[in-house]
């Protein structure tokens, strides 16, 4: 598309001031236009300098591998987290892995991850292919929890370089790479879940973010295929179009593109429809098998504990366990949690 000369001076007068999005938009164009405009009268090093300040175009569509496909960082994450995890590949199956995986008669049979119509757990086929091959050896169902969480740490470096440049990506990645309070979803194999879900919701972000730099609707419809695919794996994953709402608000183009996010609601809604169909089967199940009385939690007790406790555990990973639920706290311990709670809200 040619730009007129009026086009060409506001483009010229403003682009130094105004963020990309808002000289697109006050010229009726894409910011696909404005960047190719911008790379053809630019010098190369002009050029890149103004992606890095406007943090735009991560994915250019020729030339060499963007920076965040710089295989020396990826191996070295790849050796953070083996690194990390190796000790804990032989270990054997523990608490829940016992009932759902060693002693499960219904481990072979298809109902074991599908029962009809709708109820469909992939992390239970992942389970159901792994013993159909490797048999009741602990370290081939872990391993695969291992190679989900080292995809979610490329992932999250490669979401990471679309806001910020140089080191930062890098050293929040390691971070996540060696977490101690990550170790639940990695080396215990019922919380394969997590760090399966997680990649995939990951590749639904990662996706979205490429198709709002691009422009490109392939990329949009890529983005979700790996949204299904996480909340089959964990059903917590419906709440992901709520980070792709916040971004839009707080980074993108909401008055634009909101209609982009109403397919992710839509899923989200029928898997929510899903998970009440399943909530009779829930209370009977706890009933009958952890003898737990029906009933309903304060939400305005269990929230400020749960998010205080967890910013704690991220900060200072100490007396990890795989069962908090039963933890009690006194009046005062409960007031600074729920000051800690509002602090962060």
């Amino acid at each position: 598309m040619a730009f007129t000369h009026s086009q060409k001076k506001y483009l010229k007068k403003n682009i130094k001031h105004l963020s990309l999005a808002e000289v697109a938009r006050n010229l009726n164009l894409s910011e696909k236009e404005i960047l190719h405009y911008l790379k053809n009268i630019w010098s190369k090093e002009k050029y890149r300098k103004f992606l890095q300040l406007a943090r735009v175009e991560v994915l250019p569509t020729n030339g060499p591998l963007p920076r965040w496909l710089n295989w020396k960082i990826l191996v070295f994450l790849a050796f953070l987290v083996l690194a990390v995890y190796f000790n804990s590949l032989n270990n054997a199956f523990l608490s829940d892995d016992i009932a759902a995986i060693r002693n499960n008669p219904n481990i072979n049979n298809i109902s074991y991850f599908f029962q009809p119509p709708f109820n469909l757990s992939l992390r239970s086929f992942v389970i159901f292919l792994t013993h159909k091959i490797f048999g009741l050896q602990p370290l081939f169902y872990r391993l695969s929890n291992v190679f989900f969480h080292l995809g979610s740490t490329w992932l999250i470096y490669f979401i990471l370089s679309f806001f910020f440049v140089g080191f930062i990506p890098l050293m929040a990645t390691t971070i996540f790479a060696v977490h101690p309070i990550l170790t639940e979803s990695v080396t215990w194999i019922s919380g394969g879940p997590y760090s399966n879900g997680a990649f995939f919701g990951f590749l639904t972000v990662l996706l979205y973010f490429i198709f709002r730099q691009k422009q490109e609707k392939k990329f949009y419809l890529f983005s979700l295929f790996p949204f299904i695919i996480a909340s089959l794996f964990s059903e917590k994953l419906i709440i992901l179009p709520i980070i792709l709402l916040l971004y839009e608000i707080c980074f993108g183009q909401f008055k634009k593109n909101w209609r982009r996010l109403i397919p992710f609601f839509v899923l989200s809604l029928l898997f929510g429809l899903k998970l009440l169909g399943l909530l009779g089967e829930r209370v009977t199940s706890l009933e009958t098998t952890y003898y737990q009385q029906p009933g309903l939690d304060n939400p305005l007790i269990q929230i400020p504990i749960a998010i205080s406790s967890y910013l704690s555990l991220i900060f200072w990973p100490k007396a990890l366990t795989l069962y908090h639920s039963e933890l009690t706290f006194s009046q005062t311990q409960y007031l600074v949690k729920l000051a800690i709670f509002i602090l962060f809200w």
